[in-house]
């Protein structure tokens, strides 16, 4: 092969190269962007603090209302939710103790009420307890009341 043969040849195989990677470097392939995010902290609710107290009553026909309240914390409700969701109470009579929940009983009337509407779901709660027996039957037995706080969806209404 002569001289000029070859230097045709590299030539014509730089000038390829050089168009191959300049193809490569012309079209963009990738793509990526990046965002900030901060994980929400679980939402926390501790109820605690029931105290109930024996309502002042006239002897004879109306029976002993009893009344207490108890504190509920919330914390952590992502502002995006607050308006999805409310504060739920419900409230059972055990017959037993509170270490020993045992039957519950139907015959004793339990209500549970946010003393100041809700306003703000985070924060701090005062539940007002009020327990009313409707017979003498759970005379002189030793009872638990239970209260239970939930965080519930609103309803469509």
């Amino acid at each position: 092969m002569k001289k000029s043969t070859i230097l045709s040849l590299a030539t014509a195989i730089a000038v390829v190269g050089t168009s191959a990677f300049t193809f490569a470097a012309w079209d963009q392939l990738d793509a990526s962007t990046t965002a900030p995010l901060t994980i929400d902290a679980p939402v926390t609710m501790k109820l605690e603090n029931l105290t109930l107290t024996d309502s002042t009553r006239e002897l004879g026909d109306t029976v002993p209302i009893y009344s207490g309240s108890a504190t509920l914390t919330v914390n952590n409700i992502p502002e995006s939710q607050k308006e999805n969701y409310e504060i739920d109470y419900e409230t059972k009579v055990y017959d037993g103790s509170a270490d020993n929940e045992g039957t519950i009983l139907n015959n004793v009337t339990t209500t549970a009420v946010e003393r100041t509407p809700a306003t703000e779901l985070n924060g701090v709660h005062t539940v007002d307890v009020t327990v009313t027996p409707q017979d003498s039957t759970v005379a002189g037995k030793s009872l638990t009341v239970k209260v239970t706080a939930k965080l519930v969806r609103k309803s469509a209404s």
